[in-house]
C-alpha cells in the first residue's frame, strides 16, 4: 500500500513549486528560511470515516505556511496578499492535490506573526489549513 500521507504532501510541493513567486517550497519546517518568500508544508493529522466494511474515506489534514521577510512592512503585505491569492487559485484549480486525492478543501486561512519572533529575521507569515480526502482499502 502507497502511503498516502507522503503522497499528497508531495503532490501540494508540486503545485506550489508551480507559483513563480514562491522562491523556495520545503516539505518540512526547517530552521532556518535562506530563500523569501518561500512555503512549507507539515501534515496535521487525519480523520477517518468507514464506508465499508474493508474501505473509509480519511481526510488527511495539512498546513502550509508561507513566509515573508518583513524588513518593509507594506511591501511584505502587499507579496502576502498576492501570493496568498496565487496559492489558493492554484489549490483551487487543481482540487485533486496532482492527482494524489479525491479532492481537496481549503479550510482556514490566517495571517501570523508572533510566533516567529526566535528566528533570524523578522518574518511575516501566512497559515494554509487543507483537507485532502481518499478513499483508502
Amino acid at each position: 500500500m502507497a502511503n498516502s500521507i507522503t503522497d499528497v504532501k508531495a503532490g501540494i510541493k508540486a503545485l506550489l513549486e508551480t507559483v513563480e513567486t514562491i522562491e523556495a517550497v520545503y516539505a518540512y519546517e526547517p530552521l532556518q528560511l535562506p530563500k523569501l518568500p518561500c512555503a512549507t508544508i507539515q501534515f496535521l493529522g487525519f480523520d477517518p470515516a468507514r464506508t465499508e466494511v474493508n474501505s473509509m474515506t480519511v481526510a488527511y489534514q495539512y498546513l502550509i505556511r508561507l513566509y515573508f521577510d518583513l524588513i518593509d512592512a507594506e511591501a511584505a503585505a502587499t507579496q502576502m496578499e498576492n501570493l496568498v491569492w496565487s496559492v489558493l487559485g492554484v489549490l483551487v484549480d487543481n482540487p485533486s492535490l496532482s492527482s494524489t486525492c479525491i479532492y481537496s478543501d481549503v479550510v482556514r486561512g490566517e495571517a501570523i506573526w508572533a510566533e516567529f519572533a526566535n528566528r533570524q529575521r523578522p518574518l511575516e507569515g501566512f497559515e494554509i489549513e487543507i483537507h485532502a480526502i481518499k478513499e483508502e482499502d
